[in-house]
């Protein structure tokens, strides 16, 4: 193969063979399983008959048990120093908690419906750290070993938002979003079960528990301080996102009348890719703070443009911002929390981000978000997370100033 100046680095960055094409298949179907769940899950409760403040709160709970589940999933797995057994357990997990709910029940009964849901939110919620562990101890071992330095995390999480583009298209092609309840879970199950059978294809990368008794005893430290506030910061932006990603679905098709709103998400989807693959090196050069803060003011900006123009044209403006609210925040949130925990934590590293900083803010904005939408429409529910997400920002530029000096 021919080299360029660059000794033909900037060619081979994006391509993946070898394990890095292993994980790179394995994101790919994790993130189809969020290619339903995503747009889908508050289609799901609509149909099971549930309505909007409802709806906020079963989604509330969904991502409150994204906090606990996904810490307790961690901490098992940097225990047993192993990742594909509780990757395994968590796809079937969300496999079964379907069936409750229209596939062999057809009204299921609340709690019924809540405990069905908290199993799906356990085995969802808990995939993406611990494959997120797993695919950092990757390339934090090859880079190590000098090897595939360009295929970093972002990289090969772009994959997964092909795979998340791939069934938000054939959900679009099928009009999931007229699906009944049955046919949604059906959905759900049949992606948790294709993302089990690939995980048998996923290497390892885990080094077994006295390997990581080792390092606990080697690298083991206190809290950072810096830790406390980025995770401030993140859940912050988190719970600015959390109307668009609980009631997005539900915006396009009631507000703005449009029945592509699959089509919408895609759209988000694929911004999100040029961003994920050109992080890292935004992150070496100015650092996944900076990064965080840029995140967070688009963020409201975002939030602004869903509030002020409500359309189809608006609709897809706010979604390209996804470049910044989701693509660069992502991979500099996993940046910042590596940078913080010791990689005998690694997968516990990882769930805090998910739980704490993701999951509970999630849930406050879906629980709040869905009160607020039934008091002042959808105008005042994008208008009130745009707070949060300028607080962000404020706070993200103290601690800037504050690790300059």
């Amino acid at each position: 193969m021919s080299r360029g100046a660059d000794g033909g680095k900037s060619f081979d960055r994006f391509s993946l063979v070898g394990d890095d094409l292993r994980f790179a298949v394995g994101y790919f179907f994790l993130f189809a399983i969020y290619g339903v769940t995503g747009p889908f899950l508050q289609v799901l409760l609509a149909a099971l008959g549930y309505g909007s403040a409802e709806i906020g709160l079963y989604q509330g709970l969904f991502e409150a048990v994204g906090i606990a589940g996904p810490l307790l999933l961690s901490r098992w797995a940097d225990r047993l120093g192993a990742y594909r057994p509780l990757l395994i357990a968590t796809a079937l997990m969300a496999a079964i908690s379907t069936l409750p709910l229209g596939i062999l029940v057809h009204r299921p009964t609340a709690l019924i419906a809540l405990s069905a849901l908290l199993l799906m939110a356990l085995g969802v919620r808990g995939m993406v750290p611990v494959m997120d562990a797993a695919v950092v101890a990757h390339t934090t071992r090859a880079r190590a070993k000098e090897e595939r330095r360009g295929r970093g995390y972002g990289v090969l999480r772009s994959v997964g938002t092909v795979g998340f583009i791939a069934m938000l298209f054939l959900t679009q092609a099928f009009h999931l979003e007229r699906g009944s309840a049955a046919t949604i879970s059906a959905w759900i199950a049949g992606s948790s079960l294709l993302f089990a059978f690939a995980l048998f294809l996923l290497p390892e990368s885990g080094q077994g528990p006295r390997a990581t008794q080792m390092r606990q005893v080697k690298n083991g430290r206190g809290i950072d301080p810096d830790l406390i506030i980025g995770l401030a910061i993140i859940g912050l932006g988190r719970l600015a996102m959390a109307p668009i990603n609980s009631f997005f679905t539900l915006y396009a098709t009631q507000a703005l009348h449009s029945e592509a709103a699959s089509a919408l998400w895609a759209v988000a989807a694929l911004a999100e890719i040029p961003a994920l693959i050109i992080a890292g090196r935004l992150i070496e050069r100015f650092g996944s703070m900076k990064l965080i803060a840029l995140a967070s003011i688009s963020i409201a900006l975002r939030l602004s443009v869903y509030a002020l123009w409500p359309s189809v044209t608006g609709a897809i403006v706010g979604q390209l911002l996804h470049f910044f609210c989701y693509g660069l925040f992502l991979p500099s949130a996993v940046a910042f929390i590596s940078s913080r925990v010791p990689t005998s934590q690694r997968a516990f590293g990882m769930a805090l981000l998910t739980g704490v900083g993701m999951g509970f803010p999630s849930f406050l904005g879906s629980t709040l978000g869905g009160m607020i939408l039934d008091e002042g429409g959808y105008a005042a529910l994008f208008g009130w997370a745009t707070l949060p997400a300028l607080l962000a920002f404020g706070i993200s530029l103290v601690a800037i100033k504050r690790q300059s000096r």
